[in-house]
């Protein structure tokens, strides 16, 4: 399944608009993470060298954060807004082109004007514009790293893939596993349930007196099933974490021994 369907945005002017502006927006955002670390990073110097300047760059980055809130707040706002409108729009030509759907049973064609279409305030509100600021970001601050330091944006650009990666190679190899063991967690759910619904029937037949006993042992067996389950998602989680902390530790050290040797400045490697 595809994650960004270029079709239902670029068909319409609506969906159009939605996938420039935030294009725009990620950039404008990923701008603003950039500017605050800069600015961030010579107050800090500024205040260690007590400079004249610190008051000065206290304000630029309290206005660079508060602008940041703001622009989130609004371009979130706006983007519910276009969602709301593309959705309109769809339910809008379904329901004057139902001879279209004759095919489909009234069941599914509802589940499609309900469901389906309710479904865009996600994916549309959030799930791609928030694609596009993932995707973006991570681009803007490597590039702004290699004019920094370009030592450190080369260590960046062979060490952070490792975490998406290890993260696709991790969820491949437990993917079979969980959906394993999801399936043990349905079907000992299920007899529960229908033990639970045949105990009168059981007791009439004179054999619920061996249900409490084989109930007990399926409890246990399900919470063994769902701390397996537990298991392998926090081992996964643990493994993406030691990752970043690889990964940004080669930077730290990196820089930290260049600083030593005096072949970084200072606002350079706070930034």
């Amino acid at each position: 399944m595809k994650s960004v369907d270029l079709r239902l945005l670029l068909s319409r002017s609506g969906s159009r608009r939605l996938f420039f502006v935030s294009i725009v927006a990620a950039l404008i955002w990923a701008a603003t993470i950039v500017i605050s670390a800069l600015i961030l990073s010579s107050l800090i110097v500024s205040v260690i060298e007590k400079s004249t300047n610190s008051a000065t760059l206290l304000a630029y980055l309290a206005c660079a954060w508060i602008f940041r809130s703001l622009f989130q707040s609004a371009f979130e706002y706006w983007c519910s807004l276009q969602a709301s409108r593309i959705k309109a729009q769809l339910r809008s030509e379904i329901t004057s082109t139902l001879d279209a759907f004759q095919n489909l049973s009234a069941s599914h064609l509802s589940s499609l004007l309900i469901k389906g279409l309710n479904s865009l305030d996600i994916y549309l509100g959030r799930f791609v514009p928030q694609l596009f600021f993932a995707s973006i970001t991570p681009v803007v601050v490597i590039t702004t790293i290699m004019f920094l330091d370009p030592i450190s944006g080369f260590i960046a650009i062979f060490t952070l893939p490792l975490i998406p990666l290890f993260g696709a190679l991790i969820g491949r190899y437990t993917a079979d596993s969980v959906a394993k063991k999801w399936r043990t967690l349905g079907s000992l759910s299920q007899y529960f349930e229908d033990s639970l619904r045949g105990f009168v029937t059981l007791k009439i037949f004179g054999r619920h007196k061996s249900q409490p006993a084989r109930i007990a042992e399926m409890g246990d067996r399900y919470t063994d099933e769902t701390m397996k389950v537990l298991r392998i998602s926090f081992l996964s989680a643990l493994a993406l974490e030691l990752c970043a902390t690889i990964s940004v530790a080669l930077i730290a050290v990196s820089i930290g021994l260049r600083l030593v040797d005096g072949h970084i400045g200072f606002t350079a490697s706070l930034a």
